[in-house]
């Protein structure tokens, strides 16, 4: 059920889940793969467990979920409200040979019967809710006694936001900006700290071929510059480098206190 709390709603996830194609991770992808970016960035500051047990909250269609799962060899979980999009992650874990656990429903009120977890993952949730407090006192109750929260936002500090703004505001406003020291207070009134704040992924500026919508020209001219960092990444690893201006992720390490 949304509330006012909530910026989009369970239709519009049916609805952007619906042109969602799962595809095979490739090991040598240069974000998903097992020495790509997300992996690389992540285990500079946290050592992830092999057959760690990990839920993502508002996980459909979970690509990061599905690389722990297939190159970390974790026991994954998803729990998501979008019936389209589970239906989607069934099929991108079955694709890459691994095994998910599935839950449908509103994570803020559904029953794990006492059912804990190593590791709470999220990638672009709590910035689609106004005052996020409620998960992450939920992600602290889920956690086993050392049990770790992962998780990133948009990076909406970066370059090009502006852009996202003008030519994509129905999606720009589903999105609201939570500062560091938000971050702060929400780990520690739910039990948290907070170890590490980082930046990773591609430019945002990549995000625009979604943004300029029928804008073709416009849209030609990102995908070259796309076509030519991903060249250039394939030499020098730029996609692992964050920068607080630049990258298109803005991650978040939390231990329980």
């Amino acid at each position: 059920m949304t509330t006012s709390n909530e910026l989009t709603t369970e239709s519009d996830w049916d609805t952007s889940w619906e042109v969602y194609q799962p595809e095979v991770i490739q090991d040598n992808d240069q974000i998903l793969g097992k020495n790509g970016a997300f992996l690389k960035t992540l285990e500079k500051r946290f050592k992830i467990k092999n057959s760690s047990s990990v839920l993502e909250l508002g996980g459909a269609c979970s690509a990061y979920l599905c690389s722990l799962a297939k190159f970390k060899n974790a026991n994954a979980s998803v729990i998501d409200y979008s019936q389209v999009g589970l239906s989607k992650t069934k099929k991108l874990f079955e694709l890459n040979g691994c095994e998910v656990d599935i839950y449908n429903g509103d994570f803020s009120k559904y029953d794990f019967g006492g059912k804990k977890f190593d590791y709470i993952v999220h990638w672009g949730l709590i910035e689609h809710f106004k005052n996020p407090i409620d998960i992450f006192t939920l992600s602290a109750n889920l956690l086993n006694p050392s049990g770790v929260t992962i998780f990133t936002m948009p990076n909406m500090e970066a370059y090009g936001v502006n852009l996202w703004k003008k030519y994509d505001a129905d999606d720009f406003n589903t999105h609201i900006f939570h500062s560091d020291e938000y971050i702060h207070q929400l780990a520690l009134a739910s039990g948290f700290k907070v170890n590490a704040i980082y930046y990773w992924g591609p430019p945002l500026y990549f995000n625009a071929g979604y943004w300029f919508h029928d804008r073709s020209f416009l849209k030609h001219l990102i995908n070259f510059f796309i076509r030519l960092l991903s060249l250039l990444s394939r030499i020098f690893p730029i996609f692992n480098i964050g920068h607080k201006k630049v990258y298109d992720h803005r991650a978040f390490i939390l231990s329980k206190n």
